[in-house]
């Protein structure tokens, strides 16, 4: 990247950022005011005190409404869409993260190569014979097995939690 796309790229953000901020710190309280102004723009009312930001994760709801009626700056039409974007999705842009997070955990649980998926209890019949025919080498790629439920992995993972407290018990 040179040197001016950098720098175009560092303006967005720092636009971005700011414009979040700035909606994390406007409160709207649910007063005779605020109702009516919510009313008269077609956005439905308040029961508790929010803010700007949490406006915004409402559908009927964008920058534009908020601009009119917080007399917010104007701002490029890219940060904009960047603006209401995070936001509308933080919660699942959140709970992704989250699934990547446990996925690179599952990654990081080696399953030991000597591993007798007979002596597992609970696993169904299938999930043994794929593991036993791939063998593979951690939780993660076994959770990639087709055959090879969640509910597998959890009593896989089980087990080898208990290998290893007996493993550090001797």
């Amino acid at each position: 990247v040179n040197d001016h796309r950098w720098q175009r790229f560092m303006e967005k953000k720092e636009s971005i950022d700011n414009t979040i901020e700035s909606l994390r710190n406007i409160t709207l309280n649910p007063n005779q005011e605020t109702l009516k102004l919510l009313e008269e723009n077609g956005i439905s009312d308040i029961k508790n005190s929010i803010t700007a930001y949490e406006l915004l994760k409402r559908h009927e709801v964008n920058y534009d409404i908020l601009q009119k009626l917080f007399a917010l700056p104007e701002i490029t039409p890219e940060v904009k869409n960047q603006v209401e974007i995070s936001i509308f999705y933080e919660g699942y842009i959140k709970k992704q993260l989250e699934q990547i997070a446990h996925m690179e955990k599952l990654e990081s649980k080696k399953i030991p190569a000597a591993i007798d998926y007979n002596e597992i209890g609970n696993l169904r019949d299938e999930a043994r014979e794929k593991l036993a025919e791939i063998r593979p080498i951690s939780l993660g790629q076994a959770g990639r097995i087709s055959g090879v439920s969640p509910a597998d992995i959890s009593v896989l993972a089980i087990y080898l939690e208990q290998l290893r407290r007996r493993e550090d018990n001797q």
